[in-house]
């Protein structure tokens, strides 16, 4: 098995055959236009292919032509140039001159997968576990010779092209790919969907890619979040942004609990809360869709974070009257801001989260102090009367997490200047031999 590798990018043409009838899916019309996880199939296949480097598409649509034509029009609203062709022969004159993406309109597929395929040089057809999947990376000129002897459907064409030693067979079940968004490394995933057995198939796939955290807790919460999104995925009613809107609201309610000393109730009350903060990324995920304006989110979260910590701290000073609760209470505070600048700093700079820098960091992202664990401190302290001790517990933990991240960070930003040679230069400036000043 080959290990986590980077895709680049390249630039390609895409022939789509979306001329699939949905009825084994029970609807009438295109395939191309059911829904998984709220989103029309086309319109997967199609940003997927755009987000991976392809311009130029030509949709093979059939008897579908007229429908996904006013559908989609000619692609100038989502960046692309679209064409359309009754078959794949009047498609091969629309195509442009270099190589080819093939594929089916029902496939569902990660981005990564895409740059797979357009990382490898030479004709290639996309396997998994010793089936071909029916994607296919060819030459326009090897196209046309394939339609002159008579284009079959794609999974046989790629079976006869990889039997006659005309295309290499891509196993994409061997491969990992950095997944940086995700942290981790994942397999590419690519699933056609043909009826109801592949839809189900590939809404489990793409529900279960949803996982972000490396966190132990993100894993406690996997299940519920998994099942939630799985649910709420096809309404489209439910937006990821009206989850985030909905828990930001729940989450400071919760704060006049923690300073009445309702610490119980209120810390559980927050670990829901952080469950429901779970879900807008995952939905996001699921649907296909990233925005830049949905990284706003995690301001909120800080905020809604700090303001829980400090209506704790509040709560105990109340509670107890002990002077010293107020100082120990801002220590955290500046503890875990400081931890937040940290990783925000070593991302701006390094290009990738301190988190999943190394297997060291990654193995450390699993236990470090962060609000999840700072809740259930919460929740366990106060379960057992003495909801001070949480405190005493997130100091503790904040401060290892910061000493950690802080070293890691230092050296791996030291490496980095290294590799660079920028420390020789800085090196040779201060050995560089003074001149004398004229007396």
């Amino acid at each position: 098995m080959r290990g986590p590798k980077v895709i680049m990018l390249k630039a390609v043409g895409a022939l789509i055959l979306a001329d699939y009838s949905a009825e084994p899916l029970g609807y009438k019309g295109p395939l191309a236009l059911v829904r998984l996880c709220g989103v029309p199939l086309v319109l997967r296949c199609l940003y997927v292919l755009k987000s991976a480097g392809v311009s130029e598409v030509v949709l093979v649509a059939g008897p579908y032509l007229e429908q996904l034509s006013a559908f989609l029009g000619d692609g100038s609203e989502l960046g692309l140039f679209i064409s359309y062709a009754r078959d794949v022969r009047e498609a091969l004159s629309l195509l442009p001159r270099g190589e080819l993406i093939i594929a089916p309109v029902g496939m569902v597929a990660s981005e990564s997968f895409i740059r797979l395929l357009l990382a490898e040089e030479g004709d290639l057809v996309a396997f998994s576990g010793g089936e071909p999947l029916g994607v296919i990376k060819l030459g326009w000129g090897v196209l046309e010779e394939v339609l002159a002897d008579g284009l079959t459907g794609l999974r046989s064409l790629a079976s006869s092209l990889a039997g006659d030693g005309k295309a290499r067979v891509l196993d994409v079940g061997s491969v990992l790919v950095q997944e940086r968004h995700l942290k981790r490394a994942l397999r590419p995933m690519c699933i056609i969907v043909r009826d109801k057995a592949s839809w189900l198939e590939a809404k489990r796939a793409l529900v279960f890619r949803t996982q972000k955290g490396l966190h132990f807790t993100s894993y406690l919460n996997k299940p519920v979040e998994d099942r939630v999104v799985y649910h709420i995925s096809e309404h489209g009613a439910v937006s990821p942004n009206a989850i985030t809107v909905l828990g930001n609201l729940l989450a400071f309610s919760i704060v006049p609990l923690f300073i009445m000393g309702y610490f119980l109730p209120a810390s559980i009350l927050a670990y829901l809360v952080g469950i429901i903060d779970g879900l807008d990324g995952k939905l996001a995920r699921a649907r296909g869709f990233l925005t830049k304006l949905g990284h706003i989110e995690h301001s909120f979260d800080m905020l809604f974070e700090q303001t829980w910590y400090l209506s704790f701290v509040a709560g105990l000073y109340l509670s107890l009257g002990t002077w010293w609760l107020p100082i120990l209470g801002a220590a955290f505070l500046v503890l875990d801001s400081f931890v937040r600048h940290v990783y925000m700093q070593f991302k701006d700079t390094m290009g990738v989260a301190l988190t999943a820098y190394s297997d060291l960091d990654r193995a450390f992202a699993r236990i470090d102090g962060r609000r999840n664990i700072y809740v259930l401190y919460m929740i366990v302290c106060s379960a057992l009367e003495a909801p001070v001790y949480a405190l005493y517990a997130m100091c503790a933990h904040a401060f290892i997490t910061a000493a950690f991240y802080v070293v890691r960070a230092v050296k791996h930003m030291r490496e980095a200047d290294r590799a660079s040679g920028v420390l020789a230069w800085m090196d040779m400036a201060r050995r560089a031999p003074r001149l004398d000043k004229i007396r």
